[in-house]
């Protein structure tokens, strides 16, 4: 990702999904970051990291699983969420290799069952059998937090020829206290892509994320990753 600022978007939207071409999809449960039999099993989420707060230039944070957090912040629920992505990074082992991975945004709308909320496709990054690199730049939207559901995204595989299923996994950053359970926080998260069988969950405790250049970054090249910021809408 260039580290040059784009326009910043607004993706708040309460009214109907189709004036801005959303389409209703249902998020198949899933066992969080399990290991696929094979590569046709292949989903693109690894595992999430997080710091409640971002580092400042020059300066780094810790990281830590997204599931340590005691509970989420239920100050969400009336504050709504601004969710910005602000940069990306592939494994070395990937680089210049077909593949890629995108993120949308599951958006709790009125008349909608929680299973067949509407999403808009928030981000995504792809790289073509001729090594060339597709990747969307810093975007920032609001999206509303419910009780229930917290915040919710979908990860997504992109086939980088256009065949073959798309594999997806759901996200969701929630306000429980289950143990386990990704945390809803104001802070840093950082997603971490599947893109082989072999790929490992990381040992979040044992990387930092740093600011440079007007980027975030994790000191490691051994997993592609997306960093996010999310803080209160109002």
């Amino acid at each position: 990702m260039s580290s040059r600022k784009v326009a910043r978007r607004d993706f708040l939207k309460t009214g109907s999904a189709a004036a801005v071409g959303l389409t209703a999809v249902a998020l198949s449960p899933k066992s969080l970051f399990a290991s696929p039999s094979s590569e046709n099993d292949l989903v693109p989420l690894l595992s999430v990291g997080y710091a409640p707060t971002a580092p400042e230039a020059g300066q780094s944070v810790r990281l830590a699983s997204a599931d340590r957090a005691l509970a989420g912040d239920p100050s969400f629920i009336s504050r709504g969420a601004r969710v910005a992505i602000h940069s990306f990074a592939r494994a070395a082992a990937r680089e210049g290799k077909p593949g890629g991975a995108a993120i949308d945004v599951v958006h709790p709308a009125i008349g909608y069952a929680p299973d067949k909320y509407p999403r808009f496709r928030a981000w995504t990054y792809a790289t073509d059998k001729n090594s060339v690199d597709n990747v969307g730049g810093a975007i920032a939207f609001t999206v509303p937090v419910t009780a229930t559901q917290g915040l919710q995204f979908a990860i997504r595989r992109v086939p980088f020829d256009g065949n073959g299923l798309a594999k997806e996994m759901p996200l969701a950053l929630t306000l429980s206290s289950e143990s386990g359970a990704l945390k809803l926080q104001r802070g840093i998260y950082v997603i971490a892509f599947r893109e082989e069988n072999r790929d490992s969950v990381p040992s979040w405790s044992a990387h930092s994320v740093s600011s440079k250049g007007g980027q975030y970054l994790v000191d490691t090249k051994a997993f592609s990753y997306a960093v996010l910021t999310i803080d209160y809408a109002s």
